[in-house]
């Protein structure tokens, strides 16, 4: 690594990832449960918004922060897998509200 040979480390940050990527993996599995739940009583009625608000969930904020990331992955590093899909779940709350209102 003196001599500026970085195979190594990343190998080693590769073979953490790919340790790694299945419990990332069930996490956003579990984020669809409720998402097409919620999806689904607004489409149906269950839930009095407007049907724009389909467009306000993990999903969708999920997509948004990804393609940030692949526009400039060093200023959007964190926005796929922790910032976006908690602001999506956020929006449930949001929804809950105007559901209430």
């Amino acid at each position: 690594m003196i001599h500026g040979n970085l195979q190594i480390a990343d190998d080693i940050l590769e073979k953490l990832y790919k340790q790694i990527t299945p419990t990332f993996f069930t996490g956003y599995i579990s984020l669809l449960v409720p998402t097409v739940l919620v999806i689904i009583a607004i489409l149906n009625g269950a839930l009095d918004v407007p049907k724009i608000c389909v467009l306000l969930n993990p999903i969708v904020f999920l997509i948004f922060g990804v393609t940030c990331r692949k526009i400039d992955p060093v200023k959007f590093q964190d926005l796929p897998g922790i910032i976006m899909p908690s602001l999506g779940l956020s929006m449930f709350g949001l929804i809950g509200i105007l559901n209430l209102i």
